[in-house]
């Protein structure tokens, strides 16, 4: 019985995240992009990935940027990806590190942030830092948040 009961709940789950895409869709076709905004997350990925799309594609980086880590389209993802680190727009990858699944660019974005001396930066990511960059941190900034046995097994090497 119990089973019945929690289909039931997802199926109607998945009817409310229907109707509200539908809905959010027809708002989104007449330009209201402050509601589509609060609505985002709670709708279906096919439609949150075509209006992120769109609106990449129709040059309001502004929104699409905002909406960042709401994007599940690899390809899209990718571009703005590319685009920043041509850019070199480090402040903005910095602050959409969590999204980025690329161990590459996460290892670049550290190692642009060392060069730069952003500890906060590191302090936040210390377990993605190499081994030898973690050492060279330590012994650079003196306020890097590493643990006494963390820094002792990093001399012994």
């Amino acid at each position: 019985m119990a089973g019945k009961k929690i289909e039931l709940e997802i199926d109607i789950m998945k009817v409310d995240v229907d109707i509200r895409s539908n809905v959010l869709e027809r708002i989104y076709k007449k330009g209201d992009l402050d509601f589509v905004q609060k609505y985002l997350k709670d709708i279906t990925p096919r439609l949150r990935n075509e209006i992120l799309v769109t609106e990449y594609k129709n040059g309001n980086t502004t929104f699409v940027y905002r909406n960042f880590g709401k994007i599940d389209n690899g390809d899209l993802k990718e571009a703005i990806l590319d685009k920043e680190v041509k850019d070199k727009n480090y402040g903005f990858l910095y602050n959409n590190y969590d999204y980025i699944s690329n161990k590459d660019l996460r290892e670049k974005i550290i190692r642009n942030a060392y060069k730069e001396g952003n500890v906060d930066f590191l302090n936040k990511h210390l377990e993605d830092m190499p081994k030898n960059l973690k050492l060279e941190a330590a012994i650079k900034f003196k306020d890097l948040k590493l643990s006494k046995v963390e820094l002792a097994e990093l001399l012994k090497r």
